[in-house]
């Protein structure tokens, strides 16, 4: 049973650099790890899968701000940062790994958190998220 398990939630293609000392980061590469599977069969490339997550994360904003239910955001952060972690797994797979999809991933790493912060002073309206936001932002 564990030999089936240790195959489906592979560490083969982990960023061991990030993972060291950080159980939680090595548990989210091993959910991820079928779904980069997926991912890569599908012939989607790294900056395609980063290019979702970024969909995906616009939407958990918008349901952030201007949605009643935190469901619609959970759902879609949730798949934000999934993706987040599949696009390095399948460029290591598929050994695309480059400066400039480094980049990429990172500048939309730092305009979801952008969105998230910006939502919570949408989604309050009240001077201290505002100031608290604005102050995380830059």
């Amino acid at each position: 049973m564990t030999n089936i398990t240790d195959r489906i939630f592979s560490d083969k293609y982990v960023n061991h650099e990030a993972v060291v000392a950080n159980v939680v980061l090595l548990l989210m590469y091993r959910f991820a790890y079928p779904f980069a599977v997926l991912l890569n069969k599908l012939h989607l490339s790294p900056n395609q899968i980063t290019t979702q997550s970024l969909v995906f994360s616009i939407f958990a904003f918008i349901a952030l701000a201007y949605d009643e239910g935190w469901v619609w955001f959970s759902i879609c952060w949730g798949v934000s940062v999934l993706l987040d972690f599949c696009d390095g797994t399948v460029a290591r797979m598929t050994d695309r790994v480059s400066k400039t999809a480094f980049r990429y991933d990172h500048m939309s790493d730092t305009f979801k958190i952008f969105l998230v912060v910006l939502g919570v002073g949408i989604r309050y309206d009240d001077m201290l998220f505002w100031i608290l936001s604005s102050t995380l932002i830059f």
